[in-house]
């Protein structure tokens, strides 16, 4: 009994270990990983789905180009495991930034057949591996895994070993040829030792990277070192000698160095809604300040002028202005200094005199940090234009037309504590003859030239509302309160929401204007298409969270199935 346990368990570790084999290739130090989930997308869709797809029946189409009567019928059928997981990963050196792709291999011999037929003549063989080498990438597998290799050469990093590398130069070799060829000479030793990475070298053994993949997802992007990435792409992109001479070299061993740890995004498909969902770590140095900066709530009082019932599109933000004022310097430090240490005093001193000079409390009263911006329609205008006049002599005169625009019709709302103040710089434009009042509604007075639409701005419960409509305008002094309805929890709820209903703005548009080349996307979106969200939440622990979802009119089995019909649908 003992030994059948022992080679159940044996059996068990085997198949685990075959099935993270890729994710024990995949360097610990990439800085960007992605990875698919193949066992969450082929619940939601058969291999016949992308069979049948505008890219499988292209892809098939160019693997059987040279193929007779061993031509493919799936793409399941050509030597790749289309059913397991695939990795994509970045990772940044001092000299070149190599891009990888890995893929799980079904049948070596049939995936050999096919780089034989569609471009390669011959397949090298080395260290027990095979492989081929074209012009920027470097393709290797054994009989389990494939690995595509390609590097991006850092020009700075070559500048700045010129003396180093003339002595390594061939015969009237340019120094193009020269970094070219060293280039791919990396590369391919970089692919071998991928190739033979142990697991305890991946990152595989990465908690953080393990816990940024969610369940469900059907795919995960991880960043693990925002701030040291950073520092190395400003590193090899922008004169960074020059630069590191002037400012200093920026510190990119700390991974810190804009507050921000990591970022990871999970894609998810459901049945009425696609969705990504980021995650934002932000190191302890600044947990405090963005707690205080955007752990608000929106005033109840800035949605009573939101009709919520019936909305094209909104933004809505809500942020503490009082503490981004006294957090900005210490933050401006952390960052700045970090960034050029050479000027890290100067630096200090410019953040404590920003904080000197700043009346936070006052300016957190004449703003208070909550703001919605609210695309209620489009409406048709007469707007003025300047065009010109030739007579015989080809002598130019000015002349004024008008024609019809669509413009929007919209309301925004800025919190204020301070209307008193408010109402004293519109008083200062009544002066000027830029703003007049009517009971108490004002109205911004600009030529059609310099503003195709009319203006009208209110205070009210401690809110300027500035709206399109002078209907609106007059409801809003009266008091109308309006139905703000989900959007408006969902505002209260979060730090920012973007919203879209992207039929109703199409819906709103002239059909003529949208032209008939683009009437099967709009046919489309109506058909499927419900909204466009994007929700921050309020920031809690260490961590900003937001998702940005697609929801649809469930019409498709999931938003999987409709991603493909819509890429059949674009692509034909």
């Amino acid at each position: 009994m003992k030994k059948i346990i022992a080679t159940l368990l044996c059996l068990q570790t085997l198949s685990i270990a075959t099935a993270q084999q890729l994710e024990n290739k995949v360097p610990k130090e990439a800085d960007v990983v992605v990875s698919s989930n193949a066992d969450n997308v082929f619940e939601l869709i058969k291999m016949s789905d992308i069979d049948s797809s505008i890219i499988g029946e292209s892809l098939l189409k160019k693997m059987n180009r040279k193929r007779k009567d061993d031509a493919f019928s799936s793409v399941g059928d050509m030597g790749v495991n289309i059913n397991a997981n695939a990795y994509y990963f970045y990772k940044k050196t001092d000299s070149v930034g190599y891009h990888g792709f890995m893929v799980e291999l079904k049948d070596r011999a049939v995936y050999e057949s096919t780089v034989k037929t569609n471009k390669y003549k011959t397949i090298e063989q080395e260290r027990g591996f095979s492989y081929v080498q074209g012009y920027s990438n470097f393709t290797i597998w054994n009989d389990g895994m494939l690995l595509n290799l390609s590097g991006d050469r850092n020009r700075d990093y070559f500048k700045k070993h010129k003396a180093r590398f003339e002595k390594l130069k061939e015969e009237k070799e340019s120094n193009y040829r020269l970094q070219k060829r060293l280039t791919k000479t990396w590369v391919k030793e970089e692919a071998m030792r991928v190739m033979n990475l142990h697991r305890n070298q991946s990152i595989a053994v990465n908690s953080e990277f393990k816990k940024a993949v969610k369940k469900g997802a059907a795919m995960t992007f991880w960043m693990g070192h925002y701030g040291s990435f950073m520092g190395k792409m400003m590193e090899s992109y922008g004169g960074m000698n020059e630069f590191s001479t002037m400012f200093g070299m920026i510190d990119t061993k700390n991974p810190n160095i804009y507050g921000i740890e990591s970022i990871s995004a999970n894609l998810f498909f459901e049945e009425n809604q696609a969705k990504v969902l980021m995650e934002t770590k932000v190191s302890p140095s600044f947990q405090k300040s963005f707690k205080k900066i955007y752990g608000k709530r929106m005033d109840k009082n800035l949605l009573k002028g939101f009709d919520g019932t019936n909305v094209m599109a909104y933004w809505g933000m809500s942020v503490d202005t009082e503490a981004a004022l006294n957090e900005y310097p210490l933050m401006l430090n952390s960052i700045y200094g970090a960034m050029f240490p050479k000027f890290k005093e100067e630096i200090d001193v410019a953040g404590g005199m920003v904080a000197m000079l700043l009346d936070e409390k006052a300016i957190s009263e004449l703003i208070t940090g909550d703001a919605l911006f609210v695309l209620n329609d489009f409406k048709k205008e007469k707007v003025s234009y300047t065009t010109y006049k030739y007579n015989e002599d080809y002598e130019r005169t000015k002349v004024t037309k008008t024609k019809d625009a669509f413009v929007p019709d919209f309301t925004v709302m800025v919190g204020s504590k301070r209307q008193d103040m408010l109402a004293k710089l519109l008083g200062i434009g009544q002066k000027y003859k830029l703003v007049s009042k009517e009971a108490k509604v004002y109205k911004v007075d600009l030529p059609k030239s310099e503003l195709p639409i009319d203006l009208y701005v209110v205070l009210k419960n401690e809110v300027l509302y500035v709206t399109s409509s002078k209907t609106r305008a007059f409801a809003i002094e009266r008091g109308v309160s309006y139905n703000s309805g989900k959007h408006g929890k969902d505002l209260r709820k979060n730090a920012t929401v973007v919203y879209l209903n992207p039929n109703r703005v199409l819906s709103a548009v002239p059909k003529n204007m949208i032209g008939k080349s683009n009437a099967k996307y709009l046919k489309f979106s109506e058909e499927h298409v419900q909204s466009i969200t994007l929700k921050s939440e309020r920031f809690r622990g260490n961590t900003m969270k937001a998702a940005l979802s697609l929801n649809t009119t469930g019409k498709e089995e999931n938003t999987l199935k409709l991603l493909l019909k819509m890429i059949n649908t674009f692509g034909k």
